[in-house]
């Protein structure tokens, strides 16, 4: 009985870590147009974005690409500035079987505030202002359930008359440290409305 409790006691201090330790960190401003559900769509102002190109699996890649951007953001710049972290990591495919990782940089700093990266390959770019759809799902992340997810996101455009315009990304907004049943992932792309 004792190991129970403590058992729970530890299960309770993990959840509350993990809650706190995403608590203050900037995430985009957008604007909710419709929800249905876990779907939504948005309406995201520009962004600026800070991004690498990692070669390899899904979980690998973004791996490589968060320490490499975790670096940038940490003072591996021109002026050895640290910028705030931002939530979420988003993960998106790029040609010959390699992923896009991407780190939103925080809204007070435009491109140009930004310092230059020292690492050859971080790219800063913006992204205009977009509508997109995202769905909402918790858990770990897995391909199976990504894959899933999009589908539906594909099915609720199709029967809502949206068409994908664009490029699909993963958005994952919590560390590995946070369990399963409390992080926030979805899948989004841009969108237009069909035509016709």
């Amino acid at each position: 009985m004792l190991w129970f409790l403590a058992a729970a006691a530890g299960g309770v201090l993990v959840v509350a870590f993990a809650a706190t330790r995403s608590h203050g960190i900037e995430t985009p401003s957008y604007a909710v147009v419709k929800q249905d559900g876990a779907v939504e769509l948005r309406d995201y102002p520009a962004l600026t974005l800070a991004e690498v190109t990692a070669a390899g699996g899904r979980r690998r890649a973004i791996q490589r690409g968060f320490r490499v951007l975790a670096g940038y953001l940490f003072g591996r710049n021109a002026r050895r500035e640290r910028i705030a972290m931002t939530a979420p990591v988003l993960q998106a495919r790029a040609d010959g079987g390699s992923w896009v990782v991407r780190f939103i940089m925080p809204e007070a700093l435009s491109r140009g505030a930004l310092p230059a990266p020292t690492h050859g390959e971080v790219r800063l770019t913006s992204r205009p202002a977009m509508r997109a759809a995202a769905i909402r799902f918790s858990g770990v992340a897995s391909e199976p359930q990504l894959s899933a997810q999009r589908e539906r996101l594909m099915a609720w455009l199709s029967a809502h008359g949206w068409r994908a315009e664009g490029t699909w990304e993963y958005a994952f907004y919590d560390d590995p440290m946070t369990p399963g049943f409390m992080r926030r992932n979805e899948v989004l792309v841009p969108v237009t409305r069909q035509s016709g």
